[in-house]
C-alpha cells in the first residue's frame, strides 16, 4: 500500500491521471446535459461494448503484442525507471497498433449493422429504425473515447522514447566496432565483458543482453559486476557515459 502511495506521488503519473479525469468528466457531462440524469443510459450499450472489449483483446493476444501493450500500461502508469528503448519502442507501437484496430472494429461493426438495417427498411418500424442507428454509431463514440486514452498513454511513451533520441547512439563501422573492443580490452576487460559493456552502452536490459548473447540474466549481472570493478564504475549510467566517449 504505501509503495502504491509513493508512486502515486510522482508528478508525471498524477497528470496523467488528471487527464483521464478531465476526459471521464468531459464525457459524462455532455452524457447527462443531452439525456438528463435519468437518461445518460441510453449511451451504454454492454454487448457491442463488451464485443469490441473481447475481440480488440483476443487480437492483441493472437498477434503477441499483448505483452508489450501491458508493458505500456506498467511504464506509463507507474514510472518504472529499469526499462529500455526497444521496451518502450515496443509498447508505444502496440498502443498505436491498439487504437487503429479499434477504429476498424468500429467502421467493420457499422457497415455491418448499416447493411441489416437497409435490407429491412422496408418493413422496419420507423420508431426501431432510428435507434438502430443510434446503436450502430456508438461503436464510433466508443471507438473515439479509447482513441483518446490510447493517445495519452502513446504521447507519454514517446516522451520517453525522445529521452533516449537526446544522446542518439549512431550505427557504428566494422573499423569503428573494432576500435572500441581494443579500448574496452585495453581497460582490462574480457571478450565477453567487452561485449556485454558494449550492449549495456547501448541501452539494454539484463534481460535483453542475456537473450542475445544465449547466456542467464545471472551470468550478466556476474559480468557487469566486474566490469564496474575493473573500470572503476559506480553504475550502468557512468560505465555507459565512459563507453560513448572512448
Amino acid at each position: 500500500m504505501k509503495r502504491m502511495i509513493m508512486t502515486l506521488k510522482k508528478k508525471e503519473t498524477l497528470k496523467l491521471l488528471g487527464m483521464l479525469l478531465a476526459f471521464g468528466g468531459f464525457v459524462w457531462f455532455n452524457m447527462v446535459s443531452v439525456g438528463g440524469i435519468s437518461g445518460y443510459d441510453k449511451f451504454m450499450d454492454q454487448s457491442t461494448l463488451m464485443l469490441m472489449i473481447l475481440f480488440t483483446v483476443a487480437v492483441l493476444w493472437l498477434s503477441g503484442v499483448g505483452k508489450d501493450f501491458l508493458n505500456g500500461l506498467q511504464l506509463a502508469f507507474t514510472e518504472q525507471k529499469n526499462y529500455s528503448r526497444i521496451k518502450v519502442q515496443r509498447a508505444c507501437n502496440a498502443i498505436k497498433y491498439t487504437r487503429t484496430l479499434i477504429f476498424m472494429e468500429a467502421v467493420f461493426m457499422i457497415f455491418i449493422c448499416l447493411v441489416d438495417i437497409l435490407y429491412q427498411v422496408d418493413c422496419a418500424d420507423m420508431n426501431t429504425l432510428f435507434p438502430s442507428l443510434a446503436v450502430t454509431i456508438l461503436s464510433v463514440l466508443y471507438a473515439f473515447m479509447a482513441a483518446v486514452f490510447l493517445t495519452i498513454l502513446s504521447a507519454k511513451l514517446e516522451n520517453m522514447l525522445a529521452s533516449y533520441m537526446e544522446e542518439p547512439q549512431a550505427e557504428i563501422s566494422v573499423d569503428e566496432a573494432q576500435t572500441l573492443y581494443f579500448k574496452l580490452r585495453a581497460l582490462g576487460l574480457t571478450d565477453r565483458e567487452a561485449e556485454v559493456a558494449r550492449l549495456v552502452s547501448c541501452d539494454m536490459t539484463n534481460r535483453e543482453i542475456a537473450q542475445m548473447l544465449y547466456i542467464s540474466e545471472a551470468t550478466v549481472k556476474k559480468h557487469i559486476t566486474h566490469i564496474l570493478e575493473k573500470t572503476a564504475m559506480a553504475d550502468r549510467e557512468e560505465l555507459t557515459k565512459r563507453i560513448r566517449v572512448l
